[in-house]
């Protein structure tokens, strides 16, 4: 047993110095290699082509900022068995240094060269941000501080960052996958850092070989972006997929999004007051000003004015105005105005208005008013439209110059042509045509056309399927043998349009044709029996058509006996007045139209005759 136990120990005590060795092999191997003797005989080639025939000579990885060294150079490099180390030498005159992470060289400027573009005031960091667990370079991590310096790892997990006096010492970790860092660095004796990081696990962090606790780790959800027209870089994509963090700042400035006084960290920031050109921020509390566009990933509260377009990823609360278009992928409560066009994807609460287009995919509180056309699912209010309206749903006035489409209306429909509704509580008005399925209310229109209706369509023709009034009439009149008719609509206020003939006389030509139009209503006295009032306008002519006037007016009073469910006899008496032109006068047919009158007026002062009489209608009916 005491040999086991003191066996193990030695065990891994044995692990640990190969483990240990292993990794210092590691963070040498690649500085080992460069010091590998060489021949290489280049001419006219670039840095970059260089770098990469050197890496292949010597089983490294050459990591740096292609701008930095000037990567597009080109030199010419005679060297033989020599080592890599002093090739490079010569070629960046010893303004570079060379450091290993494993099988990687990292190419950065030496002190002296990285003094030249550090200021007074501030301090150069630099350091590697490298994966806890595997001990690899964390690639694309986000570093920033509370002064809005920010920077991005390479590929490798190495970075520079200048820190400036008002940072207090404190810098920020971010990557998308693994746990937030903070960590102080007021402690550090040294400009170079270690840092580790990992996803939901123990962290740690090495500065100059003392260990340090983060502050506050805590897992963060990635962010939406939001689309725009203009082309955001990628690194700006990346920090603001890395950094979750909300910030407050009071004011900033900004030419296009990581040109702004925060750089690339304000999507991160919510500010008080932007100014912009194009802005990219994380929120507005208060008021933005961009002379073409602001973009903001979540709220916007206040004031927001732009010369061309405001996107918002959150909810706007306040004023929103731009000259071309507006998109919020929340709610608006407040203004939103536009020159061309408004989208929201959540509700809205006050007024929407544009110059041609307002699209709601959600509920609408208020005024949606537009030049063109309005969309939204459901409207509580007033919706107004040059040309159209579209909704699922409206409590409230739909009015369009054109047309208004709805499935359910609670108030009022007003269209310049066409109404179209499923149901409607209330009343539809249109220029021509209004279509509705259930009519709770009333139609007017030139055309109405209806499945059901507890009210009164008015106009010129109304057609209601299931519970209107639909009837063909044949009929005898005073003047005319024969009349058929056809009348629609519903009891209460019906209309029919009939044609008429003098069928007994010899000469068809000399015989007269009539056309006519009624109104009328219907009121049911018993089962079988009801009441009919009509009032029609009818055109006279021979066979021969002329444009000579001649129009009778018609008044009926009578009564509709029911003989079978559809078929019943209608009779009862008529008042008539009879307009035509002086002209007639000699033609027989026109001015002996009846043989006695109740009323002549024939004065050689005026252009038309009046003469008026008693008549009545007899005939049968069908019901449709």
């Amino acid at each position: 047993m005491i040999y086991t136990r003191y066996s193990n120990k030695y065990i891994h005590l044995f692990i640990w110095l190969l483990y240990t060795t292993m990794s210092i092999n590691a963070q040498t191997m690649g500085i080992n290699n460069l010091e590998k003797n060489i021949t290489i005989h280049a001419e006219n080639i670039t840095i970059s082509q260089l770098l990469n025939e050197l890496g292949a000579k010597t089983n490294v990885k050459f990591s740096y900022n292609p701008k930095l060294i000037k990567a597009n150079k080109r030199v010419t490099i005679h060297s033989s068995n020599q080592s890599a180390s002093v090739v490079l030498d010569k070629v960046f005159d010893q303004k570079f240094t060379f450091k290993s992470r494993g099988s990687y060289v990292i190419i950065s400027p030496s002190n002296s060269s990285s003094e030249k573009v550090v200021k007074s005031n501030e301090i150069l960091l630099s350091g590697f941000i490298i994966d806890e667990e595997t001990n690899d370079g964390v690639a694309f991590t986000s570093i920033y501080t509370s002064s809005g310096s920010t920077t991005l790892t390479d590929e490798t997990g190495a970075f520079k960052i200048k820190l400036k006096e008002d940072d207090k010492s404190v810098i920020e970790l971010r990557k998308s996958g693994y746990l937030p860092l903070s960590f102080d660095t007021g402690k550090k004796t040294s400009n170079q850092l270690e840092l580790k990081m990992a996803a939901a696990k123990s962290l740690t962090l090495l500065i100059d070989n003392d260990t340090l606790q983060p502050l506050t780790p805590t897992l963060s959800s990635k962010q939406n972006f939001v689309e725009t027209i203009f082309p955001i870089s990628q690194e700006f994509r990346v920090n603001q997929d890395n950094i979750n963090d909300t910030l407050h700042r009071p004011a900033t400035i900004s030419l296009y999004p990581g040109l702004s006084t925060y750089g690339k960290l304000s999507s991160s920031i919510v500010f008080n007051f932007a100014l912009n050109f194009v802005g990219y921020n994380r929120g507005i509390a208060g008021v933005e000003l961009g002379a073409l566009s602001n973009i903001n990933i979540e709220n916007v509260s206040n004031v927001q004015l732009a010369g061309l377009s405001n996107y918002v990823g959150g909810n706007v609360s306040g004023v929103q105005a731009s000259g071309i278009f507006n998109r919020v992928k929340g709610t608006v409560n407040g203004v939103q105005m536009a020159g061309i066009s408004n989208n929201v994807k959540g509700h809205v609460h006050g007024v929407q208005m544009s110059g041609i287009l307002n699209q709601n995919d959600s509920n609408a509180y208020g005024l949606q008013m537009a030049g063109i056309l309005n969309t939204v699912d459901t409207i509580r209010g007033l919706q107004m439209a040059g040309i159209a309206n579209v909704c699922d749903s409206i409590s409230g006035l739909q009015m369009a110059g054109i047309s208004n489409h709805a499935h359910h209306v609670d108030g009022m429909q007003m269209a310049g042509i066409y109404n179209g509704t499923s149901t409607i509580e209330g009343l539809q008005l249109s220029g021509l045509v209004n279509h509705a399925k259930i009519v709770i209310g009333n139609q007017i229109g030139v055309f109405n056309f209806a499945d059901s209706i507890t009210g009164v369509p008015i106009g010129l023709f109304s057609f209601v399927k299931k519970n209107g009034y639909k009837n063909i009439t044949l009929f005898n009149d005073e003047v005319f043998d024969v009349n058929l008719g056809f009348t629609t609509g519903v009891k209460k206020l019906h209309t029919g349009l009939y044609i008429g003939a003098q069928t007994a006389a010899i000469d068809k030509a000399a015989s007269l044709l009539t056309a006519g139009f009624n109104i009328g209503t219907t009121q049911s006295l018993t089962k079988s029996l009801a009441v009919d009032i009509d009032l029609s306008s009818q055109w006279i002519s021979k066979r021969e058509i002329t444009t000579v006037q001649s129009n009778k007016y018609k008044a009926f009073v009578g009564l509709d006996i029911k003989l079978l469910k559809k078929l019943s006899i209608i009779g009862g008496a008529t008042f008539n007045a009879y307009n035509f032109d002086r002209s007639l006068l000699s033609d027989p047919l026109f001015s002996n139209i009846r043989t006695s009158y109740a009323y002549s007026y024939d004065k050689l002062t005026s252009d038309t005759v009046w003469k008026a009489w008693f008549g009545y209608n007899l005939g049968i009916r069908y019901s449709i």
